[in-house]
């Protein structure tokens, strides 16, 4: 195993090499010289835009002089921006079929300059092929939040459709993100088909966290979706280098969590991924109390440009609950991924797939599984 994490880490550090060569840019170009677009889909019926450069924002027809606009998702939109074209599907809240979806993150470089991670290009690609409605990503776009060249490195790399919908990581932090990333701060939500999606962000300081906190009980109490799915950087559960609890909140998390029966939570900022049993509650005595019955926690953080393939490493965490974590997790991999979800009203089925880029093994299937839950308003069955 050890000869093994030697040849994986010497094989990254070369690829990392090759590709670096020649893409640093080192000057930080003003704000205004960034001509750049996201856009993603909000609350229950909408799409937010936002844009930032001297182009003309041009929607369904109508220049708008806002850089940030809202509009309705129950029709078709046209947006021009920079001599492009996004055409916005309209999305069906009420649809009972199947949706896909794709979650990753930590697609920041390790090292300064580039951005996204040498990998990025190609993790993406490979994430594009399975034509996801939308992409949820878990944070650390960048590797230094606060130096423009590299979110140009990375909305040039990036596609604005499907939408990526992110959250803050660490990385991210410094002032950009909130100017270039379409999101509410702090909390941000959307509905599509019979998932419901809540962002929270886990960067915010010390004293923001009780109102942060009473925004995300308020929004996942009426998120009116079948699914349930909430996704931040720092983990709440890890065997990764961060660990469990990184920042002390998970007694106040949980029971919000546990309140509101959310199915999945999604977290990154560990380099790897891992699936822990469904749980309830944070004491170590109460989690995976009930097969299958709880919050099912994941961490995925395998689109950076080194992973890490051995649990259990973090020195912060203490004895009895790494004791807890390991009994709880139920798969972990230190190979760059994805995990590629199916959604219909009875059915939430995820499968993550390891990449054929910086992988040595090429492309497979780390880990699958299944929740099956009954939908009353669905009357016919949706597999």
């Amino acid at each position: 195993m050890g000869t093994l994490v030697i040849y994986t880490r010497f094989y990254n550090l070369i690829v990392l090499l090759v590709l670096l060569h020649g893409t640093c840019a080192c000057s930080t170009p003003h704000e205004t010289n960034i001509t750049a677009i996201n856009i993603v889909p909000q609350g229950v019926d909408q799409w937010a835009v936002r844009t930032t450069g001297s182009s003309k924002l041009i929607i369904d027809g109508i220049e708008q002089k806002d850089r940030y606009q809202r509009v309705p998702g129950s029709t078709h939109h046209t947006v021009q921006f920079a001599d492009k074209v996004y055409q916005l599907p309209s999305r069906d809240v009420d649809n009972c079929g199947v949706i896909r979806f794709v979650a990753l993150g930590d697609g920041r470089a390790d090292v300064n300059h580039i951005g996204p991670s040498a990998y990025w290009p190609g993790i993406l690609h490979e994430v594009y092929t399975r034509q996801p409605t939308f992409i949820l990503n878990t944070g650390d776009l960048v590797k230094r939040g606060h130096r423009i060249h590299e979110w140009i490195n990375f909305f040039h790399q990036t596609r604005v459709l499907p939408p990526m919908v992110s959250v803050r990581g660490n990385h991210d932090r410094g002032g950009l993100f909130e100017t270039f990333i379409a999101v509410d701060r702090f909390v941000h939500w959307f509905r599509w088909g019979a998932v419901g999606v809540v962002g929270f962000d886990t960067e915010i300081l010390d004293h923001e966290l009780e109102a942060s906190l009473a925004l995300l009980d308020k929004t996942l109490m009426s998120l009116n979706s079948h699914w349930k799915i909430l996704f931040l950087h720092r983990p709440i559960w890890s065997r990764g280098n961060h660990g469990s609890n990184e920042r002390g909140w998970n007694e106040k998390l949980i029971p919000i969590i546990d309140r509101h029966s959310v199915d999945i939570v999604i977290a990154g900022h560990d380099h790897n991924y891992e699936r822990f049993c469904a749980s309830r509650g944070f004491h170590p005595s109460n989690r995976c109390a009930d097969s299958g019955f709880g919050t099912t926690y994941i961490v995925t953080g395998g689109a950076a440009t080194f992973t890490n393939p051995v649990p259990g490493i973090s020195k912060h965490v203490v004895g009895d609950v790494k004791k807890a974590d390991a009994l709880a997790s139920r798969v972990f991999s230190g190979a760059h991924h994805f995990i590629d979800f199916s959604a219909s009203a009875h059915r939430l089925h995820a499968t993550v797939r390891r990449t054929r880029t910086g992988n040595l093994f090429g492309a497979g299937i780390i880990d699958e599984f299944t929740f099956d839950k009954r939908n009353e308003r669905c009357q016919k069955t949706s597999r």
